[in-house]
């Protein structure tokens, strides 16, 4: 996607459920403690009360599709999620966040899924011949 003149958000996509520590942590030191850079996308299940009150840097949608719509659109630098506290639970979940992030997305928390990308970025040797002349 076109690069932006402004630097992209920091987003943290999750259930109503608290982030793990070390996603917060990252969040912070990823956004050099400026709270205007980080974004919040909670989505709601079932049993949850909206929040009546949400910050300005706070989204609440009702499903995931809706999340993921909404990320589609925001110029995003790094989305961070928990795999513990969800909303991202399976593979599918998963590919269509990075389709639609086209960011860097940082995972948190165990995880029963399968290896879902290879390595597959090789570098050449460096083959140039230098001259002692």
């Amino acid at each position: 996607r076109e690069i932006h003149k402004l630097r992209g958000k920091i987003v943290l996509l999750q259930s109503f459920a608290p982030s793990s520590d070390e996603m917060i942590q990252a969040s912070r030191m990823l956004s050099n403690h400026m709270p205007d850079v980080q974004m919040t996308y909670t989505i709601k299940t079932d049993g949850d009360a909206p929040n009546s009150d949400p910050s300005s840097n706070a989204r609440q949608f009702a499903t995931l599709p809706d999340a993921l719509a909404a990320l589609a659109r925001t110029n995003a630098r790094t989305v961070l999620v928990d795999f513990e506290n969800g909303p991202i639970r399976n593979q599918g979940d998963l590919l269509k966040l990075l389709e639609v992030a086209r960011c860097p997305v940082i995972v948190f928390g165990p995880s029963n899924l399968p290896t879902l990308l290879e390595h597959n970025t090789q570098i050449p040797p460096n083959t140039s011949v230098t001259s002692d002349g």
